[in-house]
């Protein structure tokens, strides 16, 4: 078993937990009013939210996009955006995120308003504070070049999760600029503003939030549906087999829904809105279970599955280091086909 492997898979998991919690924890400083100690009245905020594209988008016109960040601020204005916690050694794979850039500066339709238009929306995309240097240069040398513009205001906002006395997200204004003069000075530029995650909480009750728009990693999703949803099932369905093991029946259905209704950012949605989690990614997680011989499919329903119950100690990191020697064993047996049958290279 590569212990690269396994890590990488720790670090791709912290890395979609971080990315959600930058996204929640964004929206949270730009929409808290301090002075009211509440968030701002008629503001809002939606990951993932189908917007539709105008006839002169660069990159889709009349088209759906879908945003990591939707954040209306008023009637008048709001903030659409990426968040990238990582990108590519390689720069020649940035230009995809240039081109995502390009795609949201648009005149969108999909916001909170009785035409569901506003009159100023800007741009932003968040990234790693250790990136930041990188992506600013990048973006800086691309303006040069005349392959980065952009007609909405722009800003590249970095950010970096810090703990001590309190746990805390922190943002900077790494260039470009917001449209609201207000937003420039809460996030100035060389100024971190740091965004205690207590604060945060009454967005995320209890860490509730653990999905976005995009496929968590295996052990990511693995790891909720067994500390988070199955012991509840359990208590409820619980029951013994034949040869005296105790376990339980749930379906993909049920949980897709558990996992949607208790971990996603779900206030003010409406058909705009994306269900997430997907029901692949759902499914495809109770598979790498039943791979790894904690449950079964029941044989008269592929959507019914059957949970073996054990006692795990560290349910994640049992899960990535499992996943990891599952891949190795079949990278093994495909290697030794082809020899079988004489394909291997000599």
């Amino acid at each position: 078993m590569a212990e690269d492997d396994v890590q990488k898979l720790r670090d791709e998991s912290d890395n979609y937990e971080q990315t959600v919690i930058s996204l929640i924890s964004f929206a949270h400083l730009l929409r808290y009013e301090d002075s009211n100690k509440k968030l701002k009245q008629g503001s809002y905020f939606f990951i993932g939210r189908k917007m539709d594209t105008s006839s002169k988008n660069r990159v889709k016109p009349n088209s759906v996009v879908t945003p990591d960040i939707v954040l209306q601020d008023s009637s008048e204005y709001g903030i659409i955006g990426e968040v990238k916690k990582t990108l590519p050694q390689d720069k020649d794979y940035w230009k995809k995120t240039l081109k995502q850039i390009h795609k949201y500066d648009d005149n969108f339709k999909g916001w909170k308003t009785s035409d569901e238009m506003i009159k100023r929306c800007d741009l932003v995309c968040l990234t790693d504070y250790l990136l930041k240097s990188d992506v600013s240069e990048y973006l800086i040398q691309k303006k040069r070049d005349g392959e980065f513009s952009t007609t909405n205001n722009f800003s590249l906002i970095s950010f970096i999760k810090s703990s001590g006395s309190e746990e805390k997200f922190s943002f900077e204004r790494v260039c470009g600029k917001f449209s609201e003069e207000r937003l420039n000075n809460l996030l100035k530029k060389g100024k971190p503003m740091p965004m205690p995650l207590e604060k945060v909480m009454q967005y995320n009750s209890n860490g509730a939030i653990k999905f976005y728009d995009s496929k968590p990693p295996l052990p990511y999703i693995m790891n909720i549906l067994w500390q988070h949803i199955f012991p509840p099932i359990r208590t409820i369905n619980q029951y013994v087999d034949e040869n005296g093991k105790k376990q339980f029946e749930t379906n993909i259905q049920f949980l897709t829904q558990e996992l949607h209704d208790k971990f996603t950012h779900t206030d003010n949605h409406d058909a705009r809105q994306p269900k997430i989690p997907e029901t692949a990614w759902v499914k495809e997680a109770m598979d790498e279970f039943v791979r790894l011989k904690y449950a079964e499919k029941r044989p008269d329903d592929k959507n019914t599955y059957i949970i073996k119950i054990r006692n795990i100690k560290e349910p994640f990191e049992k899960f990535c280091k499992e996943i990891v020697k599952g891949r190795s064993k079949k990278v093994g047996y495909i290697q030794a086909t082809f020899e079988v049958f004489g394909t291997k290279e000599n």
